[in-house]
């Protein structure tokens, strides 16, 4: 399994069990023509789908159609379960800069026929994440500008406070 990178600290974190939100935010679920439930929605990318800097995407040959999301990423670094908002912060080593990368036409197939995203989701490679950032040297998760930029254009901008769920109920959840 691969470790987390970190920008100062070097704590040794294995990354484990990737949980992901779909419609994090209202704005890019209208884009998408859905809506954002009163529970987040989640999925799972495999460690094996990590990448780090300067290391590239693949996409395998069956994907005809990817996209590329900006994300905030948390690293849990305390277990724990049914955590009540208010304690959810308690569980949060760091933060970290990630894309959510997706074969849409394979996500679209599933959607019609039912089935997970997995196959959309989760190829080698379709989660590359920044160094991760301590809690304490991060700011207000919940108020994060957050951008993505292709060869020096920038394709997202937002900030965290847009997102549907703080950072604290998903947690949470």
């Amino acid at each position: 399994m691969p470790y987390y990178r970190f920008e100062e600290s070097s704590p040794e974190v294995e990354i484990g069990k990737i949980v992901c939100l779909a419609r994090t935010y209202r704005k890019h679920a209208e884009e998408m023509g859905s809506t954002v439930s009163d529970e987040p929605l989640i999925f799972l990318k495999p460690a094996s789908a990590v990448i780090f800097d300067r290391q590239s995407i693949v996409i395998p040959e069956r994907v005809k159609e990817a996209h590329h999301e900006v994300e905030l990423g948390v690293v849990v670094g305390k277990r724990g379960r049914k955590i009540p908002v208010e304690r959810a912060g308690e569980h949060i080593l760091a933060y970290l800069v990630g894309l959510d990368i997706t074969a849409r036409d394979l996500q679209r197939e599933s959607k019609e026929r039912g089935l997970p995203w997995t196959t959309a989701k989760g190829f080698d490679t379709f989660c590359p994440v920044s160094n991760a950032v301590m809690k304490e040297r991060a700011g207000d998760a919940n108020n994060l500008d957050i951008e993505l930029r292709v060869n020096g254009i920038t394709r997202q901008s937002s900030n965290t406070k847009n997102m549907a769920y703080t950072v604290e109920e998903i947690i949470s959840f």
